[in-house]
């Protein structure tokens, strides 16, 4: 049983990891594409 719930915990945690990656990447992702944006409508 203890065994179950350390490898649940650990489990838990690696995906609430990996969500909160996904969320900074693509943050960081929409910000570059809209400071891009602006960047090209100077330029033209």
């Amino acid at each position: 049983n203890n065994a179950y719930e350390s490898v649940h915990k650990a489990a838990k945690q690696a995906a609430d990891m990996a969500e909160a990656n996904f969320t900074a990447v693509t943050n960081t992702a929409v910000k570059a594409s809209q400071a891009a944006a602006k960047s090209a409508k100077r330029a033209a």
